[in-house]
């Protein structure tokens, strides 16, 4: 029998990489480590700040937009397998308003550049809290397998950050397979 311990499942003393209930998977093993460390979001916005007390990205707004992608400075990285469906998943919480322009999330690699093929979604999870998700089936011929996670494009013209006093990112995750879980840490960041 698994158990839940420190936000992952741990079955024998090693994590599980998957649990299902009912036949619906409620459990993903976030496959990068150092989501609950210090990173910031960059590029398409001014730099953000850490803020160690609540783990999140964050910035004051109003800002004004420098390119439509935002991503990691500290490039989150994670070596897939081809023909393996991923998603990535983080919390962006704003009080910006919402321009109506669709979200995408890249899996961008240095060989290939970006690559928007995946399903991305965004998705309002309570006020002023939205969760980005994409899934992406990686494909068999693709020789350069290491995307740099977690990063948006279109971003800043899906909210109006001229608008609005706060942005936040939080809790990013990448997966195995086509259903975002809720956020969980890496085993590496807790059994170590």
């Amino acid at each position: 029998m698994a158990d839940i311990t420190h936000g992952m499942w741990i079955k024998d003393g090693k994590a599980v990489d998957t649990v299902y209930q009912g036949g619906t998977k409620v459990y993903g093993r976030n496959l990068v480590a150092g989501t609950s460390e210090p990173f910031t979001m960059q590029y398409g916005i001014p730099n953000t700040v850490w803020n160690a007390d609540k783990k999140r990205a964050e910035i004051s707004l109003p800002i004004t937009a420098l390119s439509g992608e935002v991503l990691p400075k500290n490039n989150f990285n994670y070596t897939v397998t081809p023909g393996m469906s991923y998603t990535q998943s983080i919390y962006v919480s704003t009080d910006a308003p919402l321009t109506g322009t669709a979200v995408q999330v890249t899996w961008f690699t240095n060989g290939n550049g970006h690559n928007v093929a995946g399903t991305t979604n965004i998705t309002s999870v309570s006020k002023n809290v939205y969760r980005i998700t994409c899934t992406y089936t990686w494909p068999v011929n693709r020789t350069d397998n290491t995307p740099r996670l977690f990063d948006i494009m279109n971003l800043t013209y899906v909210f109006d950050f001229t608008k609005g006093t706060f942005l936040y990112f939080y809790q990013p995750k990448i997966e195995q397979g086509t259903i975002a879980t809720p956020y969980s840490l890496a085993p590496e960041d807790v059994l170590n």
